[in-house]
């Protein structure tokens, strides 16, 4: 899909005065603009790819219309342009006000957890399959947690499987970051409590517990 071409001085002006958000060590990756925009960069890749067939941008874009079909909170989209002086596209959304659930946690308050178990019980039923899940990409905001970063989902016409929920739990809990905050809510207690959602079989979430201990960090179990 061809963007509109966003011309050198139209970025100049769209970034004067923006603050920087996320960066790697060569490139910007996120700016918030002063009029509360969140300006994400995203890079073309060199070499062929599934997302030269579909880019990235485009994920996005789709992905947030579907989710937002299901009454999932997620940004709102402004525009998309491509910008050829960092052969990126450009995407323009809303700032998502609140906290990360990574930022609520360190400063030590991880009542959210049954929240995010209810969360993610949600999505698997609906089919939605967050592979990028993580404390750093879900803002809550008055009772509400809005996803960011929405290239990486998969979503079908019926809940998701045993197999894909274990494939989901275990992105969650492997995240370096966020394993500390698992340990002190305590993976037992996570699991049951996203088991009593999912109304599973004491077979199925047997299996669960089963295949997670082995993918999921060794110190989380001893929580």
């Amino acid at each position: 899909m061809a963007y509109p071409i966003l011309l050198e001085h139209e970025y100049l002006k769209l970034t004067e005065g923006a603050e920087l958000v996320k960066r790697t060590r060569t490139k910007i990756r996120l700016l918030l603009s002063s009029e509360k925009k969140i300006i994400k960069h995203i890079y073309k890749r060199k070499l062929l790819s599934t997302s030269t067939i579909w880019p990235y941008a485009s994920r996005f874009i789709k992905n947030a219309k579907h989710l937002s079909s299901k009454n999932i909170s997620v940004p709102k989209i402004n525009a998309v342009y491509f910008y050829p002086t960092l052969n990126c596209d450009i995407l323009i959304y809303d700032f998502v006000s609140g906290m990360t659930l990574y930022d609520l946690a360190r400063t030590n308050n991880i009542s959210f957890m049954p929240d995010l178990a209810r969360y993610l019980v949600g999505l698997h039923d609906l089919g939605i399959y967050f592979k990028d899940i993580h404390l750093n990409n879900l803002v809550s905001n008055n009772d509400t947690f809005t996803l960011l970063d929405l290239e990486s989902i998969q979503y079908q016409h019926r809940p998701l499987t045993i197999t894909q929920r274990i494939r989901n739990l275990t992105h969650l809990f492997n995240k370096k970051e966020d394993v500390q905050f698992y340990q002190q809510f305590g993976l037992d207690r996570f699991l049951e409590e996203y088991f009593h959602l999912a109304c599973l079989s004491e077979r199925l979430c047997r299996k669960i517990k089963r295949v997670l201990g082995l993918r999921v960090p060794q110190d989380l179990l001893q929580s």
